[in-house]
């Protein structure tokens, strides 16, 4: 705006003391004041919409130059085209997202934007809710109790952009029986009305499209639950969930244990798959129960037991879907691959083994001067981790002691091995995260057996030893919820404010809301590790959330992430 005015004094002074041909004006003044008035103007500006899904929402934007109108001339587009679309000059809101974005008019080659705020206000009523859900709630005049409480998901649970789903559960000390349900954030608002016989538990799952709505057009989710009871409304506390602002990425596999059938499952995290698909069975393994699996970094190998980990050893090559046949001398109880692959490490028996990947042959055995199981290979293939004891066998022991060696993968053999996690109960289930900084394991502290333990609890630790051992006070919840089998994120994605995060997956017996409740069923759950708090000696997780997709009535275990 100064430069404007200072080209305007400046041509009024040159006008003022009468300038001749020769002592005339140079061409970028004359453009310049030309140009003043030839900007072009758009209306409306800087405004509003709504978006309710009962009709179209548009609205109808105007330009001019100079006081002429030039919107017949003009070309209008969105700074987020999957807002919306134009046919001319009327703007159609697609529902998709919300939140500000910007409107450009050009005309002539020259552009003009504003801003436009697009709010999303949404309803439904589920089946035997009334027509008139909403009005009730608006007219009605008492303010009862807090006596509904929301148990899931749990207030500061973080989740990832592209989660596939949000469930909501709660559970009402009352007697309503019509509830209004809100999710939202501050550009969209989701409402839904259910009926629910008194004394019952109440949830719904939020779809896919209606969580991308609200992880991506804000940070923070509310969730209220109202109850009507007569003309008084009671209502729970505010839960806020936090989404990051990133997506996450990769494909996870779990053991999956049906009355029917045995499953490896898989589902890719980045596409929109909403549920785990069956990637290896009992079906195709010639009616053998499969289960303690191992992927290879590409996804293409799969190492597995059959018999549930005490029999044989499978392999299988994913991109054929062969596997090689069984061999009674090949056994082992769990494994893990090199990063390229083509090789693994199995624990049969006490027994550290480097195997071929493609015939399953032995290389070596690793020597660990004690009796070894639950071996892992950092990412980068530089070290192995695993588990000692000194009594019981591979699966279920005591006294479980954590280890952390170089591997050397041309002459494959272990050195300068060290006591990462001793005491302190029974220590097992080790896991490196991407950079190899970190090691998440589980822990039992009254050192009683690990197998299907109801005691068992997350934990991490520093890699180079220099820190004691951090307990995932968030992800683990509570006592006796069996928290298990973790497994790092393949790489690390942005947190709320753009901080490093690492997403952990695990195992869990805990309650899922209403859905799950005192079963003791176990299910594949998700938190997120921020490694600036680990540094700091600090609980480094979130509250966890269920990982949509999977069948509750199944045994859902042992989940791994590539």
């Amino acid at each position: 705006m100064m430069g404007i005015k200072k080209t305007i004094i400046l041509a009024l002074f040159l006008l003022l003391f009468g300038c001749s041909q020769k002592d005339a004006a140079p061409w970028w003044l004359l453009t310049s004041l030309k140009s003043v008035g030839n900007l072009p103007q758009i209306e409306p500006t800087n405004t509003s919409i709504t978006y309710t899904g009962n009709g179209p929402a548009s609205i109808t934007y105007s330009m001019t130059i100079d006081g002429k109108d030039v919107t017949g001339d003009a070309q209008f587009s969105l700074s987020k085209p999957e807002a919306g679309s134009f046919t001319g000059s009327e703007l159609t809101i697609s529902g998709s997202t919300a939140g500000p974005l910007r409107v450009i008019g050009t005309v002539n080659g020259r552009s003009v934007e504003t801003g436009l705020t697009v709010f999303i206000d949404s309803v439904e009523l589920f089946p035997g809710a009334p027509p008139n859900s909403m009005d009730l709630f608006e007219n009605a005049t008492g303010s009862g109790e807090q006596s509904i409480t929301v148990v899931y998901p749990q207030d500061q649970t973080m989740i990832p952009n592209n989660v596939s789903g949000l469930d909501v559960h709660w559970k009402d000390s009352q007697t309503e029986q019509l509830f209004e349900a809100t999710v939202s954030n501050e550009f969209v608002r989701i409402r839904k009305y259910l009926t629910q016989a008194s004394g019952q538990n109440s949830w719904f799952i939020l779809d896919a499209d209606s969580t991308r709505l609200l992880t991506q057009s804000g940070k923070q989710i509310n969730i209220v639950i109202k109850g009507l009871s007569g003309m008084t409304i009671n209502r729970s506390a505010q839960t806020k969930v936090i989404a990051t602002g990133s997506e996450w990425s990769g494909r996870v596999f779990a053991d999956s244990y049906s009355q029917s059938q045995t499953s490896v499952l898989s589902r890719d995290l980045a596409t929109n798959e909403t549920s785990f698909t069956t990637f290896y069975s009992d079906a195709t393994s010639g009616g053998r129960c499969i289960g303690c699996h191992a992927v290879s970094q590409d996804s293409n190998r799969l190492a597995f037991t059959y018999d549930q980990g005490i029999g044989n050893g499978g392999l299988l090559n994913a991109t054929t879907m062969t596997v090689l046949p069984e061999n009674p001398a090949r056994k082992w109880t769990y494994a893990s691959f090199s990063p390229d692959g083509s090789r693994l490490v199995t624990a049969f028996n006490g027994i550290l083994t480097l195997r071929n990947f493609s015939d399953g042959s032995s290389v070596a055995d690793l020597p660990t001067e004690a009796l070894a199981t639950q071996p892992a290979f950092s990412r980068d293939g530089k070290y192995i981790a695993f588990v000692t004891r000194s009594s019981g066998n591979d699966i279920a022991f005591t006294d479980g002691t954590i280890k952390l060696a170089e591997f050397d993968s041309g002459n494959g053999t272990l050195s300068n091995a060290i006591t990462l996690v001793v005491g302190n109960g029974n220590n097992f289930d080790p896991s490196f995260s991407p950079d190899g900084k970190w090691l998440l394991f589980t822990r039992i502290s009254d050192n009683t057996s690990n197998y299907a333990s109801l005691k068992s609890e997350l934990w991490v630790v520093k890699t180079d030893g220099s820190s004691s051992p951090i307990r995932l006070n968030n992800a683990n919840l509570k006592p006796m919820t069996s928290n298990s089998s973790a497994d790092w994120s393949p790489t690390a994605f942005l947190g709320p404010d753009g901080e490093r995060i690492y997403w952990i997956l695990f195992t869990s017996r805990r309650d899922f809301g209403v859905r799950l409740e005192n079963a003791q069923k176990p299910q594949i759950w998700a938190t997120a590790f921020f490694p600036v708090l680990a540094e700091a000696g600090l609980d480094p997780s979130t509250p966890a959330f269920w990982l949509n997709g999977q069948q509750t009535s199944n045994l859902n275990l042992q989940p791994s992430w590539q």
